[in-house]
């Protein structure tokens, strides 16, 4: 019988990280732990008042060829990558430094901050496709992100380095103001399927975003500027589901506020981001760390099972009820009746990464949180 999973310390792949700012002018921000963790792709969000997302990615890089924490995208707003020596200053062994912009470091306001790893900003060449990338790859928990020149044809095909069949992929143009876009499982359509992270919009089936499903070793694009403008430069963020650490996927409203669906993930999750896909509606963000509101505030961690402290990824929003589910051992349940989450017959589209697997490669059950 194999492994169970072949990632028993999620953290060391995937970390979340929640503080309070101070308005310093360089603050640096540690992980702690064992896991050590220098993120590759950094998200973050203030939870106490409202202001855009902060979304950098050591795979891009300065005009002097320099991996750079100042370039970022609000990826709730479609405007061009901004280069800001006040917000993001380095990715760092463990953690990262910011500065005083308000988007990420208010006196006295509360942020929450993902971290995905990979490899450092270390970056090769991938011939697959029709068009080369230059990628980073966490081989081990199927994450990679990586940058090309698109070339407006349509059909064109570029590598995205998993060796899986992408169940997660975000594109977006950085050298124009664009629409991110965004290919999920649970989401497909007959082309592939594409959302945009920062509308409520439907997927759109259109082959000139996706030109096809993506196979086990590229993605392929229509000719769409957001995706394969001709000359344009492009970031990319692609995952593959890994039995105990990440699952892209779909459910079914039952309208019912009590007693929604349960979604079985095989390990407890962390992070959870959920989409309607048959009517527009919101980008519902979950995390452990955001926890409750409780009636005073968030941040303050689980009710026992309860996550109802959320954000949406779709506006600058600050973190309210907007949705609740229960974060359990091996999944998630949903207990409101919202259009958000759960409408009768609703269709709705997942992303879920772990806090830890449900059983460890050892066949060790974990702990409940």
């Amino acid at each position: 019988m194999g492994k169970y999973t072949s990632i028993d310390r999620p953290e060391d792949h995937f970390t979340t990280m929640t503080y309070t700012g101070d308005g310093s002018t360089s603050r640096a921000l540690v992980n702690g732990g064992e896991n050590n963790l220098k993120p590759d792709i950094l998200w973050i969000k203030k939870q106490t008042a409202a202001a855009s997302y902060y979304w950098g990615t050591s795979s891009w890089r300065t005009d002097a060829g320099d991996i750079s924490a100042h370039l970022y995208f609000e990826t709730d707003q479609n405007g061009a990558r901004v280069y800001d020596t006040t917000s993001g200053k380095s990715f760092d062994t463990d953690g990262f430094t910011i500065g005083q912009n308000a988007g990420v470091n208010t006196n006295a306001d509360k942020y929450i901050a993902w971290q995905f790893k990979m490899q450092g900003g270390s970056l090769t060449t991938n011939s697959d496709g029709d068009v080369n990338t230059s990628i980073q790859v966490n081989s081990d928990a199927k994450i990679s992100s990586g940058t090309y020149v698109g070339n407006g044809t349509a059909d064109t095909s570029f590598g995205h380095g998993l060796g899986l069949k992408p169940d997660w992929l975000f594109i977006r143009s950085y050298s124009r103001s664009e629409d991110g876009k965004v290919y999920m499982k649970g989401a497909e359509t007959a082309n592939g399927g594409m959302q945009t992270l920062n509308e409520q919009a439907v997927p759109n089936d259109s082959n000139n975003l996706m030109y096809s499903q993506p196979t086990s070793s590229v993605f392929s694009t229509g000719a769409a500027l957001e995706v394969n403008q001709n000359n344009g430069k492009l970031v990319f963020w692609a995952m593959s589901n890994v039995q105990g650490f990440s699952k892209c996927g779909s459910f079914c409203g039952n309208g019912t506020a009590d007693d929604g669906p349960f979604i079985y993930l095989g390990f407890t999750p962390s992070f959870v981001m959920i989409k309607r896909t048959d009517s527009t509606n919101d980008w519902i963000i979950h995390s452990y760390k955001l926890g409750t509101n409780a009636g005073s505030g968030n941040n303050i961690g689980n009710l026992f099972n309860q996550n109802d402290c959320t954000l949406k990824a779709n506006t600058n929003a600050q973190a309210s009820s907007y949705g609740e589910i229960d974060m359990l051992s091996n999944g998630f349940k949903v207990r409101l009746g919202g259009a958000a989450e759960n409408a009768a017959n609703g269709k709705y589209a997942y992303l879920a990464i772990a806090i830890h697997p449900m059983v460890t490669s050892g066949g060790v059950p974990a702990c409940a949180v």
